[in-house]
């Protein structure tokens, strides 16, 4: 029995040896090239403190681009032991991300999970690739047309009253008011309207809401596939896991078969119109139309109510920039009680402030080069 344990512990001493001289090498990519980069650590790569959950992984990012910035187009990152690129320079990023792009429409994220897993997801075009990217693309752009929002301008109205009418209910009780909550129910109640023509009932108080509900399901497991992901590079037994919730799946394929069973002539929102007829020309399954639906949700509800609160946030630290908002909306208002559709695209600053967070946000994020050399 000793030399059986004695040879089990000395391959197992060989095997980790192998391991991490093969992890090492992995580090010795773009050595030849002369890209810099920050060091790499075994076996985080140069993301230890996302992975151990010490801090976000934009906030990572921030502290390479601020060392970086200025002096480099592009360095080199390690997501364990997977080499990429982060670009830096604005102007790169947009032959990137626009001249160039049929060069890098391939992302990592269409990785993270399976079709077999993930069949919502996989229909989304955020994640998929070549010939499928653009033939989902084509499907759900026109009906995120500047005409069709302008023709939802006055259901947006009826929601925006909703929202004025909470507040007023909130500060009429001396009750304090949690902003970031506040920006994910107006964000759900629009996209339950403009996708599905329901109500979300997020400014009720009886009852929470159920999309964001699911929402925040499919927020918490993309969280813990992305993590898995990285990992499974470290430890392949991580494998694939679901980016969204089966709880979730469930959910938004059962509401779209509801509403679709239902005669088309009782108030169908376009969106709902829109994925009917793409069901009959193109013969696409439930899961393809919902897969479309989600999309919206995500970006609708969760990216747009981040970028709201946000937005609320550093106005509400920068009184200046407040105020001077504050003011160009009254002037736009001229005495009405809301803009036009039209009006809304003379708000300048407006624009200005959301612009730079999510400016931010690409040159953080978006601006990451998602291609496995």
């Amino acid at each position: 029995m000793l030399v059986v344990a004695v040879l089990f512990l000395f391959a197992l001493a060989v095997f980790a040896i192998a391991f991490y001289l093969r992890f090492l090498d992995s580090f010795k990519a773009f050595e030849t090239n002369g890209i810099k980069g920050p060091k790499p650590s075994f076996p985080f790569g140069n993301f230890k403190k996302t992975l151990t959950g010490k801090c976000n992984f934009v906030d990572e990012l921030s502290e390479i681009y601020e060392e970086f910035k200025g002096t480099e187009r592009f360095v080199r990152v390690f997501m364990t032991r997977k080499p990429q690129l982060f670009i830096l320079d604005s102007k790169l990023s947009k032959e990137i991300l626009v001249e160039n792009f049929k060069h890098f429409s391939n992302n990592v994220s269409s990785k993270w999970s399976t079709a077999k897993d993930d069949v919502l997801r996989k229909c989304s075009p955020f994640v998929c690739t070549g010939n499928d990217w653009k033939s989902r693309r084509t499907e759900i752009v026109p009906v995120l047309s500047s005409t069709r929002m302008k023709g939802f301008h006055p259901k947006t109205k009826r929601i925006c009253q909703k929202l004025c009418n909470f507040i007023d209910s909130k500060l009429r009780g001396e009750e304090s008011v949690d902003v970031k909550a506040l920006a994910y129910n107006f964000t759900a109640e629009f996209v339950s309207d403009f996708i599905w023509g329901i109500d979300a009932r997020a400014f009720t108080k009886s009852a929470p809401c159920e999309l964001i509900q699911m929402k925040d399901a499919m927020i918490q497991q993309a969280f813990k596939c992305v993590k898995a992901y990285f990992l499974s590079d470290l430890l392949p037994f991580f494998g694939n896991r679901r980016f969204f919730s089966k709880l979730s799946d469930k959910f938004f394929v059962g509401l779209l078969k509801k509403l679709l069973a239902e005669d088309s002539n009782c108030g169908r929102s376009d969106f709902l119109n829109h994925l009917e007829k793409l069901k009959v020309a193109k013969e696409l399954s439930e899961s393809e139309l919902t897969g479309h639906t989600t999309t919206v949700v995500i970006d609708g509800i969760e990216t747009a109510g981040a970028l709201i609160a946000h937005c609320l946030l550093l106005l509400a630290r920068n009184e200046n920039s407040q105020e001077k908002l504050r003011q160009e909306i009254n002037d736009t208002l001229d005495g009405e009680d809301f803009p036009t559709f039209d009006r809304l695209n003379e708000l300048t600053y407006l624009e200005q402030c959301l612009y730079g967070l999510c400016s931010l946000l690409y040159t953080f994020v978006e601006t990451i080069c998602f291609q496995k050399l």
